[in-house]
């Protein structure tokens, strides 16, 4: 019974935690320059990151993004994946190429895998070998989903107030209250997940002290 509780607990804890974050850590859809950072696996700089402009465009769609990545010396650069897909040169001048390359949620960082293969005369040996790195975005000024949904229903609001203000044919504005939006939201999700977290706890507890 003490294992079940604690399985119980364990899972109300995880979905308190997890819900609210997923919503908040969604890029809103559009599209944007975002800076980046090309790291190793097991954290710091990679080498690769030397090769690439360090800035990308990044268009954002149902919260999955696309981005475009410059590389320079491309031509050692045969190809280039994420976690979230394949890539494809949309742009090629020799010395430097662009890829279109699919990157899920940019709030999370990316699995890369690139295929590199650099001449023996200027490796001085020889190098074909598929590089493996993680790609961060730099996130912190764009908007999430959520607060580009509040700010598009808070307009819409505003909107509507004010059009009510002006149909009466008095030229007098009248001031109306806004409907709450979903700005709490998340906040009633948290009052339910701890109502939850609480009844589950008592009633599991109960059942333990009987048995």
């Amino acid at each position: 019974m003490k294992k079940k509780l604690i399985l119980v607990m364990t899972f109300i804890l995880a979905l308190f935690l997890f819900v609210p974050t997923s919503f908040a850590n969604t890029i809103a859809d559009g599209t944007y320059t975002v800076p980046y950072t090309i790291n190793k696996p097991g954290g710091g700089a990679s080498i690769a990151n030397g090769y690439f402009t360090g800035s990308a465009k990044v268009t954002v769609t149902n919260g999955s993004g696309v981005a475009e990545l410059t590389v320079t010396s491309g031509e050692y650069v045969k190809s280039l994946s994420s976690s979230s897909g394949s890539g494809k040169v949309i742009s090629d001048s020799g010395d430097t190429k662009v890829y279109s390359l699919p990157v899920g949620n940019i709030a999370n960082p990316q699995n890369l895998s690139m295929h590199i293969s650099v001449p023996e005369e200027i490796a001085k040996m020889e190098y074909d070998t598929t590089h493996s790195a993680v790609i961060q975005f730099d996130t912190g000024s764009l908007p999430t989903a959520t607060s580009d949904s509040s700010q598009k229903e808070q307009n819409s609001n505003d909107q509507g107030t004010s059009n009510q203000g002006t149909n009466d044919g008095s030229g007098d504005k009248e001031v109306v209250e806004n409907p709450k939006t979903s700005d709490e939201t998340p906040l009633l999700l948290y009052v339910f997940l701890m109502a939850a977290s609480v009844a589950g706890f008592t009633f599991y507890r109960k059942r333990f002290v009987n048995n």
